[in-house]
């Protein structure tokens, strides 16, 4: 019963941490559409197109540095697979991902 009990506490924290990021993110896309409102007054209509040409100019840039990350992070996942069984510091290949993207960070 205590082994059930555990299974069903994981499934709830999991789905506890589900809702959680999709209330997250619902809420970011409802400001951004609330944002993208504000288009209508003449004091903000070239704010706004501004803050979106820039995000249309990064596409590039975003694509580069996926591109970067995505490659360092197998580089250290392989690095990491060839360490012995107690020394490995990649966990897999998402942990490595996000050690990359927090090396990148600074």
């Amino acid at each position: 019963m205590m082994l059930v009990n555990f299974y069903l506490d994981a499934d709830k924290k999991r789905m506890n941490t589900f809702e959680i990021t999709m209330s997250a993110v619902s809420t970011f896309t409802m400001w951004a559409k609330q944002l993208y409102f504000l288009r209508v007054f003449d004091s903000y209509s070239y704010l706004i197109r501004m803050i979106s040409m820039c995000i249309a100019d990064m596409k590039e840039f975003l694509v580069m540095l996926m591109l970067t990350l995505v490659c360092f992070s197998d580089t250290f996942r392989a690095i990491s697979d060839s360490n012995p069984e107690g020394q490995k510091f990649v966990a897999g290949s998402f942990d490595s991902f996000l050690i990359t993207y927090s090396v990148a960070l600074g």
